[in-house]
């Protein structure tokens, strides 16, 4: 068969037209790949106008905790372990906290995305202006409370009177206990309150350092009772009735960034529900990613935080979201015996526009 042999030059020609049109595809493919990954990275505290795409770089992004292991954190532990995050175009760093105080302010501050913390210490920062607001509430009933020596017979609020409480300063019963007492009709000066560090209060308690404590009750139940059997006083019993642990970012952040905040709560949602219904799944996945808890000890926490995740008001619906009302009697709450005087109008703390 014959073949046409084209010249010498006009090969070279045909090629160099290739390889400049190959240029130009390349170009343009590189400077469309590069603006998805301008959009879509993010540092820690998280940049503007992140996007999650297919094709996209995962979005970084941090949540802060508001201590160290605890039960009511197994449900981010295991949408993570079970790559939820990552399905969703997310790469998620958990991060220790060390008290709700210092997690609204990191948080407010932007060095990180997301916060885990108490909902009464994110309100009275928001009322003061620091641009927060909760998009997923986890524990909506009220965990916290004081727990007394069996012995001692203490069951109601005026039997607190004459004893010694430990506490811990700029922690959430910083702001409860004197709302209890005020709510309660209590002199707190006739409370012996004794400051201690967060990390130590429990086993000083438990060492019978003092005769009661004031802490989160579904996490400190299961270490004290077997070590110093105690009643316990739940505050939401006599009317102190507002949020627990939520989650929560910026006003910003939501503004600029509201579907990557909706692949985050969705996640974390989906973990929250498999950790209710394998709680030993959750327990196993936090032992992957921390060290040096009891699992044990772990899953009676989480067992006794199950009872929380819900109020009266939000039975029924989806997991995670909040009501105006709630909200309302918590600001009224704070405002009477907590010192909020920021707004009072719910919407400017909540929201349950990124559960579905």
């Amino acid at each position: 068969m014959l073949r046409r042999i084209l010249p010498a030059w006009f090969v070279v020609f045909l090629l160099f037209i290739s390889l400049g049109l190959m240029a130009c595809g390349s170009t343009s493919s590189s400077n469309s790949a590069a603006g998805d990954s301008t959009d879509a990275t993010s540092s820690n505290g998280g940049s503007k106008n992140e996007t999650i795409t297919e094709t996209a770089q995962p979005v970084k992004v941090s949540l802060r905790l508001q201590w160290v292991p605890s039960g009511n954190q197994a449900p981010f532990y295991l949408a993570f372990d079970r790559g939820y995050y990552e399905q969703a175009g997310l790469d998620v760093e958990i991060l220790d906290g060390n008290g709700s105080s210092n997690t609204v302010r990191t948080v407010g501050n932007a060095q990180d995305t997301f916060g885990f913390a108490d909902m009464s210490v994110m309100a009275l920062a928001a009322g003061k202006g620091v641009p927060i607001k909760a998009v997923a509430g986890i524990m909506q009933r009220n965990v916290f409370g004081v727990f007394s020596d069996q012995s001692l017979n203490i069951t109601t609020p005026e039997d607190l009177v004459g004893h010694t409480l430990l506490h811990t300063p700029e922690s959430v019963e910083t702001i409860l206990l004197p709302a209890f007492f005020k709510l309660t009709g209590i002199d707190g000066n006739q409370v012996q309150l004794r400051s201690v560090g967060a990390a130590s209060k429990v086993t000083d308690y438990v060492a019978g350092k003092a005769d009661m404590m004031s802490t989160d009750v579904p996490y400190g139940l299961p270490t004290i009772n077997p070590k110093r059997s105690s009643n316990t006083m739940m505050f939401a019993d006599y009317g102190l009735v507002m949020p627990s642990f939520g989650i929560f970012t910026t006003n910003d952040y939501l503004e600029q960034n509201p579907e990557v905040v909706r692949k985050f709560v969705q996640a974390s949602l989906k973990g929250l529900q498999e950790a209710l219904d394998d709680p030993a799944a959750a327990i196993e996945a936090m032992a992957k990613y921390r060290e040096g808890f009891d699992k044990e000890n772990m899953r009676q926490q989480w067992e006794l935080y199950r009872d929380y995740l819900q109020t009266e008001r939000t039975k029924g619906q989806p997991l995670g979201v909040q009501s105006a009302e709630d909200w309302q009697d918590a600001l009224e709450i704070l405002k009477d015996y907590a010192g909020h005087e920021g707004s009072m109008d719910p919407n400017d703390y909540f929201t349950n526009e990124y559960i579905h």
